[in-house]
């Protein structure tokens, strides 16, 4: 008798075991559907300013028909009507260290152009997107900022400014940045500051106070000038920094 009770107590527990087995299964592969989704998209229409972080990639198709299974999308913007923008990134290995092969994606009108980040800045390809906002201009005119971070502890930042109009679309890139944030004037969207921690400081230490050198950059045309201001600024805390990598004035 008491050896057929530990029996039905023994399967009592298998069964138990097996159920949440069969749960965690479940919600693996949920997770696994939920991610073929494409992600939400962000409006960024009719002068909306917008103000996202990015923390995990959600896999999907792209715009581009010719993208595969591979691809992650790890933002999708509504421009306008007719435009729409997304942040693609293709690992090789989804490792750590990896190369993430970064690139922007504009559809206007059925007409797709891609842009690749390893050609827009050195060393893009080890960049991913992490931060993002749009806002507009007293003129009406579309703003994008996009800034992506590099793989690793090494604190190397990269901003694109992508500019629309109803007439056409520009996609530009700054200069790269350590540790530092860009600072965007409302009143006037060609002038912008970048702040980078100077050469001395450029360590792993995420609470050691920093100096940071400005570039003051401005919109030329079809391109941004840099020109670097002959001061520094600091030392400054960490906590000055945090949260301010897209600053607005």
């Amino acid at each position: 008798m008491g050896h057929s009770v530990k029996i039905k107590n023994q399967l009592a527990v298998i069964n138990v075991i097996f159920v949440i087995i069969l749960m965690q299964a479940s919600h693996r592969l949920f997770a696994e559907i939920e991610n073929d989704n494409p992600t939400t998209v962000i409006k960024a229409i009719n002068c909306m300013e917008t103000h996202d972080k990015f923390m995990s990639p959600i896999l999907g198709m792209g715009l581009n028909e010719s993208m595969n299974r591979g691809v992650v999308i790890r933002a999708k913007y509504l421009l306008q009507k007719n435009t729409t923008l997304e942040v693609t990134e293709q690992p090789r290995t989804h490792s750590g260290d990896d190369a993430y092969n970064s690139m922007i994606v504009v559809n206007r009108a059925n007409k797709t152009k891609e842009y690749v980040l390893a050609q827009l800045i050195k060393r893009g390809g080890y960049f991913r997107l992490w931060q993002a906002s749009s806002f507009c201009s007293m003129s009406g005119h579309g703003f994008l900022i996009l800034a992506f971070q590099a793989v690793g502890a090494s604190g190397w930042e990269a901003y694109v400014l992508v500019r629309w109009s109803h007439s056409r679309i520009d996609v530009n890139a700054f200069p790269t940045v350590s540790q530092g944030k860009i600072v965007v004037d409302r009143a006037d969207a060609k002038d912008y500051e970048l702040w980078s921690a100077i050469d001395a400081d450029m360590t792993d230490c995420t609470a050691c106070p920093k100096h940071y050198e400005i570039q003051d950059c401005q919109l030329d045309g079809d391109s941004i000038r840099c020109k670097m201001r002959k001061r520094t600024i600091g030392p400054l805390s960490p906590k000055d920094m945090k949260g301010k990598e897209i600053t607005f004035k």
